[in-house]
């Protein structure tokens, strides 16, 4: 099930990302990583249960690197454009 929802968005994603290269392309990962972060959020599991797994560690892995190149993202490559757009419209 998770192919069959993540495969287009990964498909797409990266054509753009190859022919364009800009960061809005990135942004459809943004829901993705709310829905799954809620449901890790909302498991009823203990986590000294949910530590032992390969596949939790191996998601809390990629969720944590990808999260971390979207704030540099953000904090290092977007900063001068978003005080720009702030000290234009302010």
């Amino acid at each position: 099930m998770h192919v069959a929802l993540l495969l287009p968005v990964a498909v797409i994603m990266g054509a753009h990302t190859i022919v364009f290269g800009h960061s809005r392309y990135h942004l459809p990962l943004m829901p993705i990583f709310a829905v799954y972060a809620a449901a890790l959020l909302s498991a009823r599991v203990p986590a000294y249960r949910l530590s032992h797994r390969p596949v939790f560690v191996g998601a809390a892995v990629t969720v944590t690197v990808l999260f971390s190149v979207w704030i540099r993202q953000i904090v290092i490559l977007d900063f001068a454009r978003i005080t720009a757009l702030l000290s234009h419209a302010g």
